[in-house]
């Protein structure tokens, strides 16, 4: 199962962006954070979904989403994780799915879509979207990061749980996407800057993000893959600001690694204000300096 590395983010660096994005509409390819416009019309109760609640970056994304601060109105939260964050979980979500480390992939994503009520698995795609869609937001928080070299023993293994840890919980989104994600709804994978180059010390996570990417680059407006006017969009910071991190005996000593509040609050903003989000199937980078944070597309 990938759930187990949701509490673990990577350690990244950041590079230089190789491939690059349109906007929606011709905005600047460069922005930043900033407060929601407190004039948006009303909307009906919304519902979020968070893979990967329980990491320092998915808890800090349920309790964003969870909070009224700027929001048209409230957005219940369902976390999912391998065990909850007690913290978060006893007054911020409003329903929490556990899964134990033996499930496979398909039958979370059927565990998830039968909490909410939607329509689980069909051989036929014909029927999967037969019943109303419930999800207004989906965010896929959970991954793992770990060095190896080719020439250990264990390499093809470590390669597999990479992917298990980073691209099966993608999967599992954009399943739960595909059959129960409403019209100008959210799809927010997150991504890593250091997979947009060749990762020598690391090439599992390297090329499990690289899988990532490619996936929702896939997910285009003329895919048809998700409903009309929803979007996908891939997150990718450089190093995290955790306690992981810090434990690890790792440094910000200038002052470049990404808060993950800032990252949740960029996510509660594309929720908030649609046409500020980024065409489906970008890929946004998210850059640090000791003043500010800014989001910036990547080809």
């Amino acid at each position: 199962s990938f759930l187990h590395h949701s509490i673990r983010f990577p350690i990244e660096m950041h590079r230089p962006a190789l491939v690059l994005k349109h906007y929606i509409t011709p905005r600047r390819l460069l922005f930043q954070s900033r407060l929601l416009s407190s004039s948006a019309p009303s909307s009906p109760h919304r519902t979020a979904l968070v893979i990967g609640s329980s990491g320092h970056l998915g808890s800090s994304v349920a309790d964003h989403l969870a909070s009224d601060d700027f929001s048209r109105d409230k957005i219940s939260v369902i976390g999912a994780d391998l065990f909850p964050n007690n913290d978060l979980h006893a007054s911020k979500l409003d329903a929490f799915l556990p899964f134990s480390q033996d499930e496979l992939p398909s039958a979370i994503s059927g565990k998830i879509l039968s909490h909410i009520g939607g329509k689980e698995h069909q051989k036929d795609t014909e029927g999967m979207r037969s019943h109303a869609p419930l999800l207004d937001v989906i965010v896929m928080a959970a991954g793992s990061w770990a060095p190896i070299h080719p020439r250990e023993i264990d390499f093809p293994e470590h390669i597999l749980g990479m992917y298990d840890a980073n691209m099966l919980p993608a999967a599992v989104a954009l399943n739960v996407a595909s059959c129960a994600l409403k019209d100008e709804g959210l799809v927010v994978f997150i991504g890593a800057t250091a997979a947009l180059v060749p990762t020598p010390t690391f090439i599992g996570y390297g090329c499990a993000k690289a899988a990532l990417h490619h996936l929702v680059q896939s997910l285009t407006p003329k895919s048809g893959i998700l409903p009309r006017d929803a979007g996908a969009v891939a997150i990718l910071p450089g190093t995290l600001n955790t306690p992981a991190n810090v434990k690890a005996g790792m440094k910000d000593s200038d002052g470049t690694w990404v808060n993950v509040d800032d990252i949740a609050k960029q996510i509660k903003e594309w929720v908030e204000v649609p046409h500020l989000r980024p065409s489906s199937g970008s890929l946004v980078k998210v850059l640090r300096n000791k003043e500010k944070t800014v989001f910036k597309l990547v080809r």
